[in-house]
């Protein structure tokens, strides 16, 4: 599955090489540089971010399940995005988003900036979901 815009891109990360050894799978390979990578373990249910940053993220779905509320600051777009294991999700600057994620939910997360605090880091916004009028 590949669903992109010029905001966003999501993809499968599929095996590059595989043997009787083992099997590669690039999580980024040229098309993002990363100055700060985490490993997140969902204990509980929850959500979380409700914010955007000026530097592109990369999210990659381990085991588990996310959903992602992505929102375009400027035309308030949304797009609502189902994350599972192999999922990679790079999300472009000035992108609000929000993750839903599920207990037992492993995620490596990566950054264009060097993580210092959520005041530097972090540019609050409250994602919520806009309904239709039609609806």
């Amino acid at each position: 599955m590949e669903k992109k815009s010029d905001w966003f891109k999501i993809d499968k990360v599929s095996i590059a090489h595989e043997d009787g050894r083992r099997s590669i799978s690039p999580i980024f390979n040229d098309d993002f540089i990363a100055r700060q990578v985490k490993m997140l373990r969902i204990k509980k249910h929850s959500i979380l971010g409700n914010h955007y940053h000026d530097y592109r993220e990369l999210f990659y779905i381990l085991e588990g399940q996310a959903a992602y509320l992505l929102e375009n600051i400027v035309t308030k777009e949304q797009q609502l995005l189902m994350l599972t294991k192999g999922d990679r999700l790079i999300i472009r600057p000035c992108i609000a988003h929000q993750a839903e994620m599920w207990e037992g939910t492993v995620t490596l997360e990566a950054s264009e900036e060097p993580y210092i605090s959520a005041d530097h880091n972090d540019r609050k916004y409250n994602v919520i979901i806009r309904r239709n009028e039609d609806e």
